[in-house]
């Protein structure tokens, strides 16, 4: 779970009020074959909006695999989620598309190709 809260501290005097938060749960079920279902909806509030516009609350499910192009171990995945409840100048439906580039340890490196870490 992430969350967070930004306040600006200067007051009005120092442009529009900012007053935030943001969370973001994240659940991941993995597969065989290095598949794995997963949600991260963004949950945001927006304390100084007028009432009836402040949260943005999705729900949804996204799909993720990793793989290799070539030996550059990578990790893709794609969600969708609808707001069940959100702004009016805001959307009702968010995709998400990630690519990720993955460093293994030298541990995992080494169980790839049948070795031992410490035999290094």
């Amino acid at each position: 779970m992430l969350a967070n809260n930004i306040w600006r501290i200067g007051g009005e005097a120092h442009g529009h009020v900012l007053n935030t938060f943001t969370t973001q749960p994240f659940i991941n079920f993995n597969l065989p074959f290095a598949w794995s279902i997963t949600t991260a909806p963004i949950i945001t509030a927006d304390w100084s909006a007028a009432d009836g516009q402040k949260w943005t609350v999705p729900i949804g499910i996204g799909v993720g695999k990793i793989t290799h192009i070539g030996t550059q171990a990578m990790s893709f995945g794609m969600q969708y989620y609808h707001n069940l409840n959100h702004p009016s100048f805001a959307g009702a439906e968010q995709m998400r598309f990630q690519a990720t580039l993955l460093w293994p340890t030298a541990a995992a490196a080494a169980a790839r190709s049948g070795r031992r870490a410490d035999d290094q």
